[in-house]
């Protein structure tokens, strides 16, 4: 299947709106080299979540994952913050909505 030529048109609802997710990651990620030069350390661990923070020499950016089907509060996160995909203000302990993820950057 790696052989198909690449669609630049007629994308379908579904494809438009995991082209502008990824989109937006990679743009968050050119922004903010901590996530692509930064050191990378552990904050939570469950069965279904998993948090961490990437730091460099000018700062720290939290990213947490929530692969369950159901709400999960992640712990460890910036008391402040805000969520660089949505926008939204975050807290200490965030819950997080089933399948979502969080790129946090604390604020002072």
């Amino acid at each position: 299947d790696n052989r198909r030529f690449m669609q630049w048109s007629g994308l379908s609802e579904y494809q438009l709106t995991l082209r502008t997710h990824l989109e937006k990651l990679g743009a968050i990620r050119r922004d903010h080299p901590a996530l692509w030069r930064g050191f990378r350390s552990t904050i939570a661990v469950t069965n279904d979540t998993y948090a961490y923070s990437m730091s460099d020499d000018t700062e720290t950016v939290y990213v947490a994952l929530n692969r369950s089907d159901v709400t999960a509060a992640v712990s460890g996160l910036p008391a402040k913050g805000h969520d660089l995909l949505s926008g939204a203000a975050t807290t200490a302990q965030q819950s997080m909505a089933p399948r979502s993820s969080l790129v946090i950057v604390a604020e002072d």
